[in-house]
Order: C-alpha cells, then sequence, then structure tokens
C-alpha cells in the first residue's frame, strides 16, 4: 500500500465512498491504498457522511445511547475477559 494518487483518484474515491455502496476497504483494495487512509482523507477533506453510514442514523437520542451502552458492556466484558485470561 502507501500508493499516491492523483487528484481524479480521489475524487473518484470520495464519489464512491460517500455514495455508501463500496466501503472503504473496497475502495482501498481497488485502489492500492488503506482504508486507513481513505477515512483519514474524508475527515480532513471534510466529505459527506456516506448514505446508510451510521447505524445509529435514523434512532431517537435514547435509542442511540441504549446501543451504545450495550456495545460499552459488550467492550468491557471482552477486555476484562482478557485481562482474567492473562492476554
Amino acid at each position: 500500500m502507501g500508493k499516491r494518487l492523483s487528484v481524479e483518484q480521489w475524487a473518484e474515491i470520495c464519489r464512491r465512498y460517500v455514495d455508501g455502496r463500496e466501503p472503504a476497504k473496497l475502495l482501498a483494495r481497488e485502489f492500492g491504498v488503506s482504508a486507513s487512509a481513505i477515512y483519514k482523507r474524508s475527515v480532513r477533506g471534510n466529505w459527506p457522511v456516506p448514505d446508510g453510514g451510521s447505524q445509529l442514523k435514523g434512532l431517537d437520542l435514547n435509542a442511540q445511547v441504549e446501543r451504545l451502552e450495550r456495545i460499552v458492556i459488550r467492550l468491557e466484558a471482552g477486555l476484562s475477559a482478557g485481562v482474567s485470561n492473562g492476554s
């Protein structure tokens, strides 16, 4: 990876990424860059959030908070399991 892309190539990645039908990982593989490079470029370039991007989109605030709390609980359980296993 680490390939230098032209302005036109980045514009194409942006268009397809924001469209929401192609994930960054797939575009990264096609264009020979890392998905991380695409994410960083999207933040730096202030690209719109991909259509269908957030799983929280469309949920009311209480539903979002509840979903995030469940995620945190699962993450904490996974971390404590790793610690008790000596990981």
